[in-house]
């Protein structure tokens, strides 16, 4: 998120706490991303972006959340098509549990304006979502680590450069990297 944006939380437990953000304002509303109603309240189908988060942490399966992050696409898309307004391209960021529904959200999504993306809880992009929403100031370094021209991020078996156990400085390390 851009200094300036407001972030805007659904949720249905009245509990839900929301970060205070330091360049963001978070705002939360009660509600269900699942209804309809509340999403046409939140006039969603014009949001610029919307990161519709599984479900799986609050105990339900995989497939399970799946589907509810999909009816959320679903209704985002059917107010889309409804409005009579012209709407701003969306960029559509759902988490999945099961890469097999990627093609599903890819044929919700096909109408009007909105590029989906997906991103699985297991994976980095997922991590660093999360990392940006709560320390935005990391959005620089992840920025440089993920596009085209930037940084290089390789995670490798330390036994490659030392054996088990081996102290080394980061130095030295960095030094056995370059030379291998």
């Amino acid at each position: 998120p851009h200094a300036g944006s407001t972030i805007t939380v659904v949720a249905s437990d009245p509990k839900t706490e929301i970060p205070k953000g330091v360049h963001v304002r978070f705002v939360l509303k009660h509600g269900s991303a699942l209804s309809l109603q509340d999403l046409s309240g939140l006039e969603a189908e014009a949001y610029a972006c919307v990161i519709i988060l599984s479900t799986a942490a609050l105990g339900y399966s995989e497939e399970e959340s799946d589907a509810m992050v999909l009816t959320s696409a679903s209704l985002l898309m059917s107010l889309r098509r409804r409005s009579p307004l012209p709407l701003p391209n969306m960029h559509l960021l759902a988490a999945m549990q099961d890469p097999a529904s990627m093609p599903l959200l890819k044929a919700t999504c096909s109408w009007g304006g909105v590029v989906p993306d997906t991103v699985f809880a297991n994976e980095l992009e997922s991590g660093c979502i999360v990392q940006v929403l709560w320390a935005p100031h990391l959005q620089v370094i992840y920025e440089d680590f993920l596009d085209v021209g930037g940084g290089e991020l390789s995670l490798l078996e330390a036994g490659l450069f030392a054996p088990p156990g081996t102290r080394l400085s980061f130095n030295t390390l960095a030094q056995l990297v370059l030379e291998r």
